[in-house]
């Protein structure tokens, strides 16, 4: 199966990020699990300190959130990465399209922590950036989790975990596959957050049109799928 991703860039660039910038979560709702060093859950590089920031653009109001890439530069070396969070364009002019803001760690395994940005051909002050979507190296069943562990009559479903980026969540309720709303913290709700009594049947579809589901019991943390996406190239 082939992998239906968004183009490569080309011509793209780089700067780094810590946490103690001022991020008390990412936007992706991960958790965050360490500081000094960075550690984000799920994020199969560097032992979970391997992430980025995504811009705006490419952030696609979450949609990109968990997807992974490898990021090179035109002196050969290379690093992946997991899209934890969002570049922002209001705040941060860097963060045009084609931008990704590195976790510091990840960005150290290309450049130097003096050189600060780059990417020639996209703004950058050295080196040629190019970066491109890959599949995330897991094999561990897809996991969701639910925002509020006590509330029954509302809320709503993060997935964590992915292979490929996640295009749709639903949700069965009285018979009915109803389509959950994105929200731009990568939680997905379905109309009111009102979903009936658990377990709450889900459905997980991701860029490549695969599905997984899982049955939801009320209580906090993840809970497994049976099954992670098949893979693809």
């Amino acid at each position: 199966m082939s992998c239906d991703y968004p183009a490569d860039h080309a011509n793209g660039s780089i700067t780094f990020y810590t946490l103690d910038m001022g991020s008390a979560e990412v936007n992706c709702s991960y958790q965050i699990t360490g500081r000094n060093p960075d550690v984000v859950a799920h994020v199969p590089f560097g032992g979970g300190q391997y992430f980025a920031a995504m811009n705006t653009e490419d952030y696609n109001s979450a949609g990109m959130c968990g997807a992974c890439v490898e990021v090179s530069r035109d002196d050969g070396r290379k690093v992946q990465a997991m899209v934890v969070d969002q570049c922002p364009i209001a705040t941060n002019p860097k963060c045009v399209r084609g931008h990704i803001d590195l976790s510091k760690n990840a960005f150290l395994q290309i450049g130097e922590e003096r050189e600060g940005y780059l990417g020639t051909t996209n703004g950058g002050a050295a080196g040629k950036i190019s970066w491109r979507y890959i599949p995330c190296p897991t094999t561990s069943p897809v996991t969701f989790r639910l925002k509020d562990a006590t509330n029954k009559y509302w809320n709503e479903i993060l997935v964590e975990g992915h292979a490929h980026p996640i295009e749709k969540v639903e949700v069965e309720i009285n018979g009915t596959w109803q389509t959950a709303t994105r929200q731009s913290y990568n939680y997905f709700v379905v109309g009111d957050g009102n979903m009936g009594n658990a377990p709450y049947h889900v459905r997980a579809t991701d860029i490549n049109g695969s599905t997984v589901e899982a049955m939801l019991e009320l209580k906090a943390g993840g809970q497994p799928a049976s099954a992670q996406f098949p893979a693809c190239n």
